[in-house]
């Protein structure tokens, strides 16, 4: 027993991480061993085992599982019991049903919780999308392929036969765990529960030669030993701490540093962004955001449509993307006018959109040059000098100044137009090109601030 449960464990190990579903498994086992035990003794379990199905609907939304665990129990008690026995066992079963259904409403969404299946569910093509919702892969050998070869060897070998409501159980938890990558420490959490006792009372009925009592008694204390002098190595010489690639501490600070607002990012991500007050795009919660969300962000990060990503990032105003270094992404980012590469490590790869980042830039602290530049455009006014002197310049002679500003400073691509109160990057040619057509500053979006009555809306370079 304790090699099979060291052995649940191992399968289980890809998903035991710092989430509440950690919380719920052992509830879980708790309740699955209260079932089997009350089919294996031909009666219903009793009512104080509710009690556990209730803390088990606070914990997880998993508990709809173990509500749906009742029924096939059930059919395994009333398959065993005598036929007289059938009717008063299958009322009991079905009144532990009801009450069953009872405690999974007394959480605070009521009977809601009952729904949150159906809207994991219901997430439809996102699922094969999400890397612990798509199918077991054995493409290469694992703890789970082995531990499945190994019980089939048993059942070749030992000829293990089992009633068919168990067959029904066992094949309903196979097919959980081979669809979905998470359901993987359920099945090999719940199925030793399934199978051990009918497995014992065949090898009881095996004729073997007999151990010692205390030759079985030294064993089990060789195999608990064991596996406490093991697990006391393991946190001696494991430094627990946060895992590097789910915590891009140095990335975030860089983004909080550039005063990023909108960041596109994987949804692995989200959970510690959440914990640094960032907003996030999207996290682990897909049911929180809907299947159209999830399948377009995850296809546009995987380059599926180019044109879908880039309408991804104008439609959201991303200014800053936190991307794995396996994105597809982030080759398209590399040489995507606009941005830049701010920050790149083994985890997390930073992309900034420059032309937010020099508004936001321009707008909180103008330097002197952008002063100078301001005045230009003007025609000379600002730096004291009053609307009347900078309106004599003319239109044509203000185009001019800015292809010369333009020219000197070819580094500088864009120059800023307020327009009801929001500052937006122009390209210089275009904004010459307005003024040498007759339509001046003010069809641009009104005077520039400072440079006329009415300020608010202008060219600031």
């Amino acid at each position: 027993a304790v090699l099979v449960g060291m052995a649940a464990v191992l399968v289980s190990l890809p998903h035991l991480l710092v989430r509440p579903h950690l919380l719920a498994l052992p509830v879980m086992v708790a309740w699955v061993i209260g079932l089997a035990d009350a089919a294996d003794a031909r009666r219903a379990p009793s009512l104080w085992w509710l009690v556990l199905l209730a803390l088990w609907a606070n914990l997880h939304g998993s508990f709809v599982l173990g509500f749906a665990l009742v029924a096939p129990f059930a059919l395994d008690a009333l398959w065993h019991a005598p036929p007289h026995a059938r009717l008063t066992l299958a009322l009991r079963w079905v009144a532990f049903g009801l009450g069953a259904l009872a405690a999974c409403c007394l959480t605070p969404y009521g009977w809601h919780s009952l729904l949150a299946a159906r809207q994991i569910l219901s997430l439809g093509g996102a699922l094969a999308l999400i890397p612990e919702w798509q199918p077991a892969d054995f493409s290469h050998a694992g703890p789970f392929e082995l531990g499945l070869l190994a019980v089939l060897a048993l059942a070749l070998w030992r000829g293990i036969t089992l009633a068919p409501p168990r067959i029904l159980l066992l094949l309903g938890l196979l097919h959980m765990a081979l669809s979905h990558n998470r359901n993987t420490e359920v099945f090999a959490l719940l199925a030793p529960l399934v199978l051990a006792a009918p497995l014992a009372a065949q090898l009881r009925a095996m004729p073997s030669a007999p151990a010692a009592p205390r030759a079985r008694r030294m064993g089990s204390i060789a195999v608990v030993a064991l596996a406490a002098l093991a697990t006391l190595g393991f946190v001696a010489s494991y430094r627990f701490a946060p895992v590097a690639t789910q915590t891009p501490v140095a990335a975030v600070d860089l983004l909080q540093e550039r005063r990023a607002a909108r960041i596109l990012h994987n949804p692995g991500f989200g959970g510690y962004l959440i914990t640094r007050g960032v907003p996030v795009f999207m996290d682990g919660r897909a049911e929180l955001y809907g299947e159209a969300l999830v399948v377009e962000t995850l296809n546009a990060l995987d380059l599926k449509s180019v044109d879908g990503f880039l309408a991804l990032l104008d439609r959201y105003q991303i200014d800053a993307t936190l991307l794995r270094p396996e994105t597809p992404a982030i080759g398209l980012l590399d040489r995507l006018d606009g941005w830049r590469r701010a920050y790149a490590d083994d985890s997390t790869v930073v992309h900034i959109r420059m032309d937010r980042a020099l508004v936001r830039r321009r707008v909180d602290a103008p330097d002197r040059s952008a002063r100078r530049r301001r005045a230009d455009v003007c025609g000379g006014a600002g730096h004291g000098r009053s609307p009347a002197a900078g309106s004599r310049h003319s239109l044509a002679g203000r185009a001019r100044a800015l292809d010369r500003r333009t020219a000197r400073s070819a580094g500088r691509r864009h120059v800023l137009v307020h327009h009801a109160g929001r500052a937006v990057a122009v390209e210089p040619v275009a904004v010459a090109r307005h003024l040498r057509h007759g339509a001046g500053v003010g069809r641009m979006g009104g005077q520039h601030r400072g440079c006329g009555a009415g300020g608010g809306n202008g060219i600031r370079a």
